[in-house]
Parts: C-alpha cells; structure tokens; sequence
C-alpha cells in the first residue's frame, strides 16, 4: 500500500495517482490469486475380496426369477385336483411371516 504524504494532501493529483497505484495493486493480488491452479487428486475405491464376493451373490440373486413358475404350477396342479387344503393355522403363519418382513 501507498503512503500519502500529509504534507502535499492539497496536491489532489498526488491523492488520486496514489489511490490508483493502490487499486492497481489489489487488483493484482486478486488477478494472481484466482489464476493459481489447484491439484486435486483422483479418489479410489477398493474393495475388499469379502465385498466383492457379496457384489458376486447380489448379482447372481438378481438374475433369479421373481416368480418360481415350477413351484406355481405344482401348486395349481394341487389346488385343481383338491388336494392342496391348508390348515387356518398354515394360512395364518403365512400371512403373518409376509407380514412380518414389510
């Protein structure tokens, strides 16, 4: 920063090319400051074998059917030919244990 001489403070031109000089300055800083390049470094992600083995089951899970059609259809086969009864209680469980799970 500038020093203003106090005895020439009538000496505007003086004022104004001193304040000039010290906007100049600032403005500089700032200009430098903002052209410094920051370095930022790449993250990584590493998984241990443990994780990588679960992502294999999850994959291998999601590729199962939703629907089990073998078990269906022996059910079907059951129910039409009246041999599938379940008991209340069975019914009950069954609710229950879906119930549950939500």
């Amino acid at each position: 920063m500038s020093k203003i001489n106090i005895n020439n403070a009538n000496d505007i031109e003086a004022i104004r090319a001193a304040r000039q000089n010290n906007l100049y300055e600032v403005t500089k800083g700032n200009i430098q400051k903002s052209e410094t390049k920051i370095s930022v470094s790449e993250d990584k992600l590493e998984l241990s074998p443990r994780a990588a083995e679960v992502g294999k089951l999850v994959d291998q899970v999601k590729e199962l059917p939703d629907v089990r059609t073998e078990k269906v259809n022996e059910l079907r086969v059951q129910i039409s030919a009246g041999e599938f009864q379940p008991t209340s209680d069975e019914i009950a469980k069954a609710i229950l244990k879906d119930e549950i799970i939500k």
